[in-house]
């Protein structure tokens, strides 16, 4: 089973590349972790990941704490889970409190740096999950999205001014950038997420993000951006969500197709993989 953590990738490689073990790449450890199964029954999760203190992580899958130790961004990398797939991202049809969740703390020293904090949650996995995990590169069906009508774009797609990766980048880092907003104060650099009714995606920024956003809703395999396009724009884009038709909003294809004048095509392409190996439940605090 793959669980999607993105889909932008460049097409580079003809072949898949040897294995190699992705091991910790800093002997520094957090100075106080604790990690614990949580047990409410939730669907409901948060990340606190402060330029400073404490990491907190609470009522999160196992894909998100991989996620973030090896930085894996939406558009960077898909991960294979193979039989470990129950563990990390749960399971088709299954109730939510049976679904594996966890509650992570974990102190950093101080004055550590985002890429050595990364360091330490790997290490943390590998101990307390016996995470094991290579990267790799594998020929892959993909959706692809590409220009439906050359030189021709849908009206809900426009170039934009807002350079979001950067502002998120400063985020990330710990920066107090101002939040890019629009003349009626609306952001396009926070995703909002509808959890009733059809489903949105409202962004800005390069199209390889939007690609990203996309393989949220079509999980059987990566997706990726062909369009050529250069530059930041801003998409607003409405479907019918997968598994639950709406009659008054058309499915996925038809609406990118409509809206933003984009196709989305099956292909096969060489896909950057992390590969997971080995992963247990945690050994107790």
């Amino acid at each position: 089973m793959r669980t999607r953590l993105g889909a932008t990738f460049f097409v580079l490689m003809e072949c898949v590349v040897a294995a190699a073990h992705v091991p910790s790449t800093s002997a520094q450890e957090f100075e106080v972790a604790s990690v614990k199964r949580n047990l409410s029954g939730s669907t409901r999760s948060s990340i606190q990941v402060p330029p400073a203190g404490t990491i907190t992580f609470v009522n999160v899958k196992l894909h998100i704490l991989i996620r973030s130790a090896y930085n894996l961004d939406l558009d960077q990398f898909t991960l294979i889970s193979g039989p470990f797939a129950k563990l990390i991202d749960g399971a088709p049809g299954m109730r939510a409190e049976d679904v594996v969740r966890f509650d992570v703390q974990a102190k950093p020293p101080a004055n550590s740096q985002p890429q050595e904090r990364r360091a330490m949650l790997r290490a943390l996995l590998e101990d307390r999950f016996k995470l094991r995990v290579h990267k790799e590169v594998r020929q892959m069906p993909v959706y692809a999205l590409t220009v439906a009508r050359s030189g021709r774009l849908g009206p809900n797609l426009v170039p934009s001014t807002f350079d979001c990766e950067a502002y998120m980048a400063q985020r990330r880092a710990g920066g107090a950038a101002p939040e890019p907003v629009d003349s009626t104060g609306n952001s396009w650099c926070q995703l909002g997420v509808n959890t009733t009714g059809p489903a949105e995606i409202r962004r800005a920024g390069p199209l390889r993000r939007l690609a990203g956003l996309v393989g949220g809703h079509l999980t059987d395999r990566p997706v990726v951006d062909a369009t050529g396009l250069p530059g930041n724009f801003e998409w607003v884009v409405t479907f019918s969500r997968l598994g639950s038709p709406q009659t008054d909003h058309p499915d996925i294809f038809r609406a990118f197709q409509d809206q933003l004048g984009l196709k989305i095509e099956s292909r096969q392409a060489p896909i950057d993989v992390l590969v997971v190996d080995h992963v247990e439940l945690p050994t107790p605090n």
